[in-house]
């Protein structure tokens, strides 16, 4: 397997992720609906431009999780899948 078809698993992964937290959170569609689409187009029609607003995405992605856990702690464990996955996409920073 390329690493390209392990990124898409990953990135496919990451999407059903975040309609989990989309359905556990419902204020989160408001924002995860948008993210969600944006994944799923770039995995759909791969260009170097999709591929880096997913990239810039899923940075803002973290800073969401991380402004939302800071006000309710107790959302932490539903992002956390997330968050992670979207970390070891993005490698070391």
């Amino acid at each position: 397997m390329s690493l390209a078809d392990n990124v898409a698993i990953e990135v496919q992964m990451l999407i059903g992720n975040l309609y989990a937290v989309r359905i556990k959170i419902p204020d989160t569609a408001v924002y995860l609906d948008g993210v969600i689409d944006l994944f799923e187009d770039a995995l759909t029609e791969p260009t170097e431009d999709k591929i880096k607003l997913v990239a810039d995405e899923m940075i803002e992605l973290n800073k969401y999780f991380n402004v939302l856990t800071s006000k309710m702690p107790e959302l932490k464990p539903a992002f956390m899948p997330s968050y992670e996955l979207t970390n070891h996409l993005l490698g070391p920073t």
